[in-house]
């Protein structure tokens, strides 16, 4: 009679102590080495997200020149029925393609295909947010003041507002002097022109080429080198309070338009700005401190903190001068006093 020895069933070894340590050891050293790749990628997407919402709004201006004759929106163009009634027209509930202030180029231009609010204030929010970079984290306070300030001071207290995102260089929309300025005055009721002069830049750190006015053709020789729209935040004080403005016809740049890196002074960019040394990186805010901007041809790019503060070339019509004053420092070693810029 065979019998079997019945063999005793294996017991399984649990984890010892220094063998679970190991393992959480190894799987932390793989989320810190996966970690900063998922940053990176997300920073990235971030930054494609952005490009794409200002390429949007350069294609904005580009339809609103085919519209109008090749002048594109701004303070001077959609924004001049504002300087003459002093932004009373803009107030409460309008259009959707009704500019905040004589400063936006964004609502005429997007307005009505992005089918915007009818309200001022409401408006502001769908700018800042619809149209806004994915990278932008604070919300703001609005600055100054208006008729329709309650609309304002109830928007923010429900839901609040992001912070501006996207800049348009003011030396493209502004007339270059006091003279030329006044060869484009409104036209009154009677048919003469009025005593309004039209918003007129400064003779530094470049002096804009004395023919120009906010055309398309009047940008300059190679539209791919002009820069039309790049991301950029706009501060307050040296508090570092991020604001927009709400003052419907303001007199300088608004929450839509600034002077550009090659001003030293610029709040967005410059080193001597309100709200430096940080103010540039809010602007500069996509991975190695770089910047999208889209060019007047329609091309995106993205430009890094040297290169937009050295070359005024990006930033000013063709043939106009650099004259050095209130400048960066990269553009002073860059140009030479004088020198007319392509």
């Amino acid at each position: 009679m065979n019998t079997q020895t019945q063999r005793p069933k294996p017991t399984r070894r649990a984890f010892t102590l220094i063998e679970l340590l190991i393992v959480i050891a190894i799987i932390a050293l793989l989320v810190g080495i996966l970690l900063p790749s998922l940053g990176k990628a997300r920073e990235a997407a971030r930054m494609m997200v952005c490009k794409s919402s200002a390429r949007q709004l350069a294609v904005g201006q580009l339809t609103y020149g085919n519209d109008w004759k090749d002048y594109f929106a701004g303070v001077n163009t959609s924004g001049m029925g504002g300087q003459v009634d002093n932004g009373v027209g803009y107030l409460g509930d309008t259009r959707s393609d009704m500019p905040t202030t004589t400063y936006d180029w964004i609502s005429p231009t997007m307005g009505d295909v992005a089918r915007m609010s009818t309200n001022r204030a409401w408006r502001s929010k769908e700018i800042f947010e619809r149209y806004g970079c994915a990278a932008t984290k604070f919300e703001q306070v609005h600055w100054g003041g208006a008729g329709d300030l309650s609309d304002f001071v109830s928007m923010i207290q429900q839901v609040g507002i992001k912070q501006v995102s996207y800049l348009s260089p003011a030396a493209f929309h502004m007339y270059p002097n006091a003279t030329q300025a006044a060869r484009f005055r409104p036209i009154g009721p009677n048919g003469l022109p009025l005593s309004i002069i039209p918003r007129f830049g400064f003779t530094t750190p470049v002096s804009v080429v004395s023919t120009y006015a906010p055309r398309f053709d009047k940008v300059g020789t190679q539209l791919s080198n002009k820069v039309l729209v790049a991301d950029g935040t706009r501060f307050l004080t040296s508090q570092q309070v991020l604001d927009f403005d709400i003052t419907p016809n303001p007199q300088w740049y608004s929450s839509f338009t600034d002077p550009g890196p090659i001003f030293r002074g610029s709040q967005a960019y410059g080193r001597g700005g309100d709200g430096a040394p940080n103010n540039h990186k809010l602007s500069f805010r996509h991975p190695s401190e770089k910047m999208n901007v889209v060019y007047f041809d329609g091309h995106a790019g993205d430009m890094g903190v040297a290169q937009a503060r050295r070359d005024a070339t990006p930033w000013y019509p063709s043939n106009s001068i650099f004259t050095g004053g209130q400048s960066s420092e990269e553009s002073q070693a860059f140009h030479t006093a004088g020198q007319v810029l392509p």
